[in-house]
């Protein structure tokens, strides 16, 4: 009978133990699964802002491509220009060498004129 009530004892404080260790286990799970629930709230927050910069980098590639287009059309006006006047240039016969010593004989008359300017200005002295 002793052997019994010993028995009776072991199965007792075994089944008192095995419930706790499940309540423990359980309340860790209760914990487990709200941490994994927080982390999935944020995994989703953090893929849709990710989406949101994804568009903000298309919108900004297309406003870059816009202004490059912008800008190539006026650098293709600009050297058009350019190119328009150098037909004018070939067409009046303006050269590089004319225009060069037109301004060489007008930077002369300009050095003349302030000769005869300070001659003037020393004889009033």
């Amino acid at each position: 009978m002793e052997e019994l009530a010993k028995a009776d004892i072991f199965f007792f404080i075994t089944t008192i133990a095995v419930v706790l260790i499940s309540l423990v286990f359980i309340i860790a799970l209760v914990y487990i699964v709200s941490i994994l629930r927080a982390i999935k709230r944020f995994t989703d927050r953090a893929e849709s802002k990710a989406e949101d910069i994804y568009g903000d980098i298309d919108d900004f590639r297309a406003g870059v491509r816009r202004k490059a287009e912008t800008a190539s059309r006026v650098t293709s006006a600009l050297s058009a220009a350019h190119v328009a006047k150098k037909i004018v240039n070939l067409f009046r016969g303006d050269s590089k060498k004319k225009r060069r010593a037109r301004y060489r004989e007008h930077e002369e008359d300009t050095d003349i004129d302030e000769e005869n300017y300070q001659n003037n200005s020393d004889d009033r002295v």
